[in-house]
């Protein structure tokens, strides 16, 4: 019996024993399942990165999952653009999201993730930095971690809830880390973004933990595992994550292509005083799949042999051609002065922005300043272009090209780029991405994949450029414009949009990296160009930090000559930022080859600072005339920074004999705007030193009676504005008649983004005087003031100032309730300047005259887009309004709003009424809405107002109001004037932005006065008596 008992426990137990096998050969099969799994899962994480070249966890997939709780860590990461890395460990890997802008408490602000690849759980003890040129290269910081679960549930029902979330794009998880406590969301997007990163939304849940109030990402600075800063990260040389062990340590590099599967970001080398900084070695992967690390090109190649590399079919192969990128560095023009004749070369804009190399990849992207700066950083929506433009051409680049400034679609001015060139503020980058985004404009491609291009010609290369970009996908990437054998046609366009200049290309002429060729000429516009700042002044009165910079350039000898100082086109916070720059590089003794003289006392630097000037002229004596600074150039070495040839303009005023007489200096103005004072000068004693204070008729030209006005006719008060400005920023000007008048704050920058002064309005209300005063004469004016320049506080002012100046005209204009009012009235030029020192940028004129307050002279139309309307929309309700015009046998007068719309005036019949005034425009303005209710609106509300139309507004025409007077500058970026235009000027090409307080004068010289002629055509009483009774 017993041996019965104790052979039924050894068969039990062998029973047992084979199931045990069997259940430990299925768990061993599943965890190996598991394991294989989260292998591919690590794929794309491996071929990313090159471990020869970085010590970021190669991991070992599921080997370190945990047997508890599930891990989370959140690190932050200085990439090419600063964001926290959230990763959640699942299924023996890291799910990972880059969130932009960091998490938020406040459950009503919802902040983007997008997925990126999984991690090995081995990256979550990762803090350090990732080589530049590296995949994610930067530096990470361990701002977070702990562990985080299912809301309410625990063990494998939790996980299980965890992986059905991540499969439906709604992940609840609860976080128990040092900052991330409670509950939380990640919801998936549908529909957004490239599908190979599908964008989430991670969001705080209500759960008690919630605090609005708390900016955790501002709050919390250092390292959760190291107590660092990020700088401190950063300056950690033992945490950089260099190998130097050679090419055997088991790489999981995949496959890449060209320049790389990643990022050829350079990486930079301090430069000694006055030497030139050079870029280090970029590195390349070569094409193939090999689990195993590629070995890297050496150093020392340059950038010619790169070009001149052996031909592989034609062109050198990317195998032996990308170790020679790091010298890559970009052609250069040389300075030409006459437009090229005949054919074989072609013309293109020369863009205002900073020149780069461009590199990329599907995988990543960098962008390189000339002088080896990498600016991948400040400009995050040019790399995401970049590396779309490589992704769906399935090969790496490089390109040539120059990042600008956009506003509405439009290239911009580079000083819309200066509060991002320099900036390494993570926030401020990200929202200038939306307020004032940024473009790469592409001119050349260099590398095609595995083709180098530099040896084939210009057309070649042109040709290839235009089929990677014909289906681009961003705004941020456009290609420039060029336009074969009419530098002619290129030159008028260049002069009309406000460009630099132009540049000529042979399209039979190859690329010569770093070399400055007769190849590629630059034809200057305007007087503009780089100059050192070798020191600077004390400020004088409330200015702060600095007076003056002090200018100069190198000579062919190597010596640096002073040209001249600067002091306008500065807000506050440029001149804290100048000082900044330049404290540091104070020195005892003046660095130009010979002394100069200053005002105030002097400081000294070694010259390293460049900047962009732009001037009225080179003076005899080789000085700048009205030198206005416009931004720093850190992609231009300080030693190469010489004295630019004459502007195209000028050699061809040279070469016809041109230069005397109003046509010379109205031709200057287009050229150089700031140089009205000198230049008038020479004009009225080349003339015979005739005075024209006032207008005279001449007639007709093509049917349409318009005045010519002198417009230059006080070019003495010009001059003496511009020498204020220059040497302290205020004084006394002599008006005439014994009038004086003082002047403050000449310097003042009350156009930011343009670099235009108080002084620069000044001078042009000073200049088009002859046309503003009969607009305002015998009117009350309408003050609107703004002391502290256009985005600084505006507010309006009807009473005239208490203590106005002798000679500026104050009347007791009496009101519609019967009581009268101290205004200012216009008429006369020192009224007219003093509203420009009370920081009026405008002057508004009422529609009446002091005289009969009751009787308007004329009624307005304002059109006015809705914020949907384009352009095109207010042309065609100004035409159907001069239907309604015509149709009722009434002429008006047109001009643009100085903003977004036009502006129609029909002049009234003597001894008419308010009522008058109103129902005109009414009756006009209700037909036209009438006839096309798509298009044009009279509804009051705005709400109710469709977004795309134009809003017709009739009810400025009450006593009391005013409307932007013709001829005057409107606060508005880009300082645009209110422009008279006849009729026929209403073509499709119209572009009112062209009309600035720099570009009207020249226009108003040409055409003459538009405005006043045609309001003195009063429309007969006649006409209007039959109006409300139809047609």
């Amino acid at each position: 019996m017993a041996a019965k008992k104790t052979s039924a426990k050894k068969t039990s137990a062998k029973k047992a024993s084979t199931a045990g096998r069997r259940t430990s050969a299925k768990t061993l099969s599943k965890a190996a399942t598991a394991a294989t799994k989260a292998r591919d899962k690590l794929t794309e994480y491996w071929r990313k990165r090159d471990f020869s070249r970085t010590k970021e966890p190669a991991g070992s997939a599921s080997d370190e999952s945990s047997k508890s709780r599930l891990r989370f860590v959140i690190q932050k990461h200085a990439a090419s653009h600063l964001h926290f890395d959230f990763r959640l460990e699942l299924d023996g890997v890291m799910k990972s999201w880059a969130v932009p802008k960091g998490p938020s408490y406040d459950p009503a602000v919802k902040r983007l993730a997008m997925q990126v690849e999984d991690h090995p759980i081995a990256y979550n003890k990762f803090e350090g930095t990732i080589p530049a040129g590296e995949y994610g290269g930067g530096t990470v910081m361990l701002w977070d971690r702990g562990t985080y679960g299912a809301p309410g549930l625990s063990g494998s029902a939790g996980v299980q809830a965890l992986r059905d979330g991540y499969r439906k794009g709604r992940l609840d998880i609860v976080m128990h880390g040092e900052r991330m406590k409670g509950g939380w969301s990640l919801v998936r997007m549908h529909g957004r973004g490239d599908s190979s990163k599908p964008q989430w939304l991670l969001i705080k849940r209500h759960d008690g933990t919630e605090d609005p109030g708390r900016d955790v990402v501002a709050e919390e600075r250092t390292s959760v595992h190291s107590g660092r800063t990020m700088e401190e990260i950063a300056n950690g040389r033992s945490r950089v994550w260099h190998s130097n062990r050679g090419q055997g340590s088991g790489s999981r590099r995949g496959q890449g292509s060209g320049v790389g599967g990643q990022a050829t970001a350079m990486k930079k080398t301090s430069a000694k005083a006055g030497k030139k900084t050079t870029a280090k070695k970029k590195t390349a992967a070569k094409k193939g799949g090999s689990t195993s690390a590629r070995k890297r090109a050496g150093k020392g190649a340059s950038a010619t042999a790169l070009a001149e590399a052996p031909v592989h079919r034609g062109r050198p192969k990317a195998k032996k051609a990308a170790k020679h990128l790091a010298a890559l560095v970009p052609m250069k023009a040389s300075i030409g002065t006459e437009i090229p004749s005949g054919e074989g070369w072609t013309f293109e804009p020369k863009y205002d922005g900073i020149r780069v190399i461009a590199y990329a990849t599907a995988d990543a992207a960098t962008v390189v300043t000339r002088n080896g700066n990498d600016k991948s950083e400040q400009f995050p929506e040019v790399i995401a272009a970049l590396m779309t433009l490589a992704r769906k051409a399935r090969r790496s680049l490089v390109l040539d090209g120059e990042i600008v400034a956009l506003q509405g679609g439009e290239v911009a001015r580079f000083q819309d780029l200066q509060s991002r060139m320099h900036t390494t503020n993570s926030a401020f980058i990200e929202t200038s991405t939306i307020a004032a985004p940024a473009a790469l404009v592409a001119f050349d491609l260099l590398m095609d994949g595995d083709e180098v291009l530099m040896r084939e010609p210009w057309t070649v290369r042109r040709e290839r450029l235009e089929q990677r970009l014909r289906n681009r996908t961003s705004a941020s990437l456009l290609l420039g414009e060029s336009v074969p054998n009419d530098g002619e046609e290129m030159l008028r366009k260049a002069e009309k949009l406000g460009w630099e200049g132009v540049i000529a290309k042979r399209m039979d002429d190859p690329y010569h990296p770093g070399e400055r060729s007769r190849g590629w000429l630059k034809l200057k516009i305007e007087h503009r160009q780089e100059f050192v700042i070798g020191g600077w002044t004390e400020p004088r009165k409330t200015r702060e930090h600095i007076g003056a910079l002090l200018l100069g350039h190198y000579d062919e000898d190597g010596n640096f000559v002073y040209v001249g100082h600067t002091g306008g086109g500065f807000t506050r916070e440029g001149l804290k930022d100048m000082y900044r720059r330049l404290a540091p590089l104070e020195r005892q003794s003046s660095p130009f080859v010979t002394t100069p003289k200053t005002n105030e006392k002097a400081h000294w630097v070694t010259p390293k600072v460049v900047v962009e000037v732009k001037f009225g002229e080179w003076t005899a004596e080789d000085k700048l005339r009205q030198p206005i600074f416009l931004g720093v150039r850190d992609d231009k070495p300080a030693r190469e920074v010489i004295r630019e040839p004459e502007s195209v303009q000028e050699g061809a005023a040279r070469r016809r004999g041109s230069g005397t007489g109003r046509q010379a200096f109205a031709m200057a103005k287009k050229r150089a705007p700031a140089k009205r004072a000198t230049s008038a000068k020479r004009a009225t004693a080349k003339s015979g030193g005739a005075k024209s204070t006032g207008a005279k008729r001449t007639g007709t030209k093509r049917g349409t009676t318009f005045t010519e006005v002198t417009v230059y006719a006080n070019a003495p008060l010009v001059a003496k504005l511009a020498d204020l400005e220059r040497e302290s920023g205020r004084g006394t000007v002599t008006l005439g008649r014994g009038a004086s008048l003082d002047v403050s704050s000449l310097d003042k920058v009350y156009f930011p983004k343009d670099g235009i002064t108080k002084g620069t309005l000044f001078r042009y209300y000073a200049t088009v005087a002859p046309l503003i005063l009969p607009t305002v004469k015998d009117r009350a004016l309408v003050l609107k003031r703004t002391p502290e320049g256009i985005e600084g506080e505006t507010f309006f002012q009807q009473k005239a100032p208490d203590e106005a100046p002798e000679g500026v005209r104050v009347e007791n204009v009496p009101e519609s309730d019967g009581d009268t009012k101290r205004r200012l009235v216009g008429g006369d030029l020192t009224t007219l300047l003093y509203c420009v020192q009370l920081g009026c940028v405008s002057t508004d004129p009422w529609h009446s005259r002091v005289q009969s307050p009751e009787n308007p002279d004329y009624t307005y139309l304002d059109l006015d887009p809705q914020p949907k309307a384009g352009f095109q929309r207010v042309l065609d309700v100004a035409r159907w309004v001069k239907e309604e015009l015509d149709e009722l046998g009434l002429h008006a007068a047109l001009k643009t709003s100085g903003s977004r719309g036009l502006h129609v005036c029909v002049p009234l019949p003597t001894s008419a009424t308010w009522d008058t005034a109103v129902t005109l425009a009414q009756i006009i303005a209700a037909n036209v809405a009438q006839k096309h209710p798509k298009d044009a609106t009279i509804t009051r509300a705005v709400n109710d107002r469709s977004p795309k139309s134009v809003y017709v507004d009739y009810l400025q025409n009450i006593r009391g109001k005013s409307i932007a007077g013709a001829y005057c500058v409107r606060a508005k970026p880009g300082a645009t004037v209110s422009t008279p235009l006849e009729w026929k000027e209403l073509t499709d090409d119209l572009d009112i932005r062209e009309f600035t307080v720099e570009t009207a004068p020249a226009r108003f010289n040409k055409v003459g006065d538009l405005w006043n002629p045609a309001l003195k055509r009063r429309n007969s009483a006649a006409a209007l008596r039959g109006l409300g009774r139809g047609k």
